[in-house]
């Protein structure tokens, strides 16, 4: 998966997808989407465009 692929649509349905199907609570979802922000916010402190 690239970075241009994660898109707010791919978000929503991970997070569906630890709800629906893995059974996990609503704590891990939100658990799961703070790390994706996390990350995020990592890749644009990191990304050329930034830096330059």
């Amino acid at each position: 998966m690239t970075v241009e692929e994660l898109t707010p649509e791919v978000v929503r349905k991970f997070l569906d997808h630890l709800e629906r199907d893995r059974g996990c609570s609503e704590v891990t979802r939100k658990q799961r989407l703070a790390t994706i922000h996390s990350l995020a916010r990592f890749i644009v402190t990191c990304s050329p465009l930034h830096l330059a």
